[in-house]
């Protein structure tokens, strides 16, 4: 059985394929667009403001104060999400419009009233000490600057047009990616330019990425915004986190066979 699986990947027809994915030269595995020297874009699909949703939470919360307390220098709720919080009860959380998300505390949450009635034993123990669960909380919504990028970032907008205008083509890879600063950490990410109306858009990053490939003519590469994630230390590391995908690329990957 061994040797016939051997003589299957001998033929013609595998060699090819295999070749497509395979450095000839060096035979490293080709794994993502970057690695191919050319490649043919079959189509190009991009996002415009309009597909940005309402929402897009950055991944870390922060505590808020209701009122001011003695020893803490959080900051406080706005009084406007207060009254729309009161006006609101079955809201749980308002993006509002100086671009946070905010939350309710946990012990006025629907999910809170749920899981007391569901559970009342796991609640009303004597001495049971709610361990956060009071305070409001906020996260940075990350749509409104996602929003501005596309409409207002000139450098994002010319290259998604010349990302568009590759479709149908056989290009070098390089000419696939922006002509920006690479970030010095990650390979292949790189500084959306600061600027043209949007300030410190530089804190934003392109990437392309790969989930794993189906069977399809085609492979497929989406064109993301990412940001900074959490910085694990010695257990990883500065890590990065997707924001919005922004476009994808069906794309067949070359290489030069001599």
């Amino acid at each position: 059985m061994a040797e016939k699986q051997q003589d299957l990947k001998k033929t013609p027809e595998n060699h090819q394929e295999r070749q497509l994915h395979i450095c000839p030269a060096c035979e490293r595995e080709f794994k993502e667009i970057q690695d191919y020297p050319k490649v043919f874009i079959a189509s190009v699909s991009v996002v415009t403001p309009d597909d940005v949703p309402a929402e897009i939470p950055h991944w870390r919360k922060e505590d808020l104060l209701e009122a001011p307390k003695d020893g803490w220098k959080r900051e406080r709720v706005p009084s406007e999400v207060l009254e729309y919080f009161r006006a609101n009860p079955d809201e749980d959380k308002l993006a509002y419009s100086d671009s946070y998300i905010y939350h309710r505390p946990y012990n006025q949450t629907q999910e809170y009233r749920r899981q007391r009635e569901a559970h009342p034993e796991m609640y009303d123990r004597p001495g049971l000490v709610s361990a956060g669960g009071d305070r409001y909380e906020r996260q940075i919504n990350h749509a409104p600057a996602m929003r501005a990028l596309l409409e207002q970032n000139a450098p994002l907008r010319e290259y998604l047009e010349g990302l568009q205008q590759m479709a149908g083509q056989e290009v070098p890879t390089r000419e696939v990616f922006p002509k920006w600063q690479q970030q010095h950490y990650f390979p292949s990410v790189f500084q959306v330019p600061s600027g043209f109306g949007v300030p410190n858009a530089d804190r934003f990053l392109l990437r392309f990425s790969e989930d794993e490939q189906s069977a399809t003519e085609y492979r497929v590469a989406e064109v993301g915004i990412w940001g900074d994630g959490p910085n694990m230390g010695s257990a990883g590391g500065p890590t990065i986190q997707r924001i919005l995908p922004i476009g994808v690329l069906d794309y067949e990957g070359r290489v030069n066979h001599t």
